[in-house]
């Protein structure tokens, strides 16, 4: 009987110690995704660095596949610019989906310069900083805030950008209202 009591004391005092963020790691949502108020599957679209030679501004990372490439690291869009994204469906591939993001005003001017700047070299897409697809940026339509990301992007990958998006454009532009709250 001693030894059980004592395990229990032990048992909560390393609860108490750990604070609340052990029972916050285990909170989701009715879809899966984790809700704890960070930011999760950020994208990144990054020029593609052939030679590299500025150590401060150029990294190497890791791509989903195992391969190695090298960016620089001022990014060319952020989550930040990027308001909603859509899963399209891949004609003959129901578990591969393009992607389709509005972009905001800001993020509108970079795909331009980027698409313009770099339309003979290559760019990545990186999610919270793993490399995920190479591509030439298109320009956009005149008319249109959206662009589409050519996949192929497994459903899981599509469907945690498309749900941290609007949450992420939100986290990284607080309002006034927000910043004071």
């Amino acid at each position: 009987m001693r030894c059980l009591w004592m395990t229990a004391i032990a048992a909560l005092t390393a609860l108490c110690l750990c604070g609340c963020d052990v029972l916050e790691v285990n909170q989701v949502d009715s879809d899966g995704f984790v809700k704890d108020g960070k930011p999760h599957f950020v994208l990144t679209i990054n020029h593609m660095v052939k030679y590299p030679h500025a150590e401060k501004i150029e990294r190497e990372v890791e791509c989903f596949n195992g391969n190695k490439v090298w960016i620089n690291t001022n990014s060319l869009l952020h989550s930040r610019d990027i308001e909603e994204v859509q899963m399209v469906p891949m004609p003959g591939n129901p578990q591969y989906y393009n992607l389709r993001l509005k972009l905001a005003h800001r993020g509108k001017l970079m795909w331009l310069q980027a698409s313009i700047g770099f339309k003979h070299s290559k760019v990545a897409l990186l999610v919270d900083g793993v490399c995920y697809r190479i591509f030439n940026a298109q320009e956009p339509d005149e008319n249109s805030d959206w662009v589409t990301i050519e996949g192929p992007f497994h459903k899981y990958l599509a469907s945690g950008i498309v749900h941290y998006a609007a949450a992420n454009y939100k986290m990284f532009n607080p309002s006034n209202d927000d910043f004071f709250n």
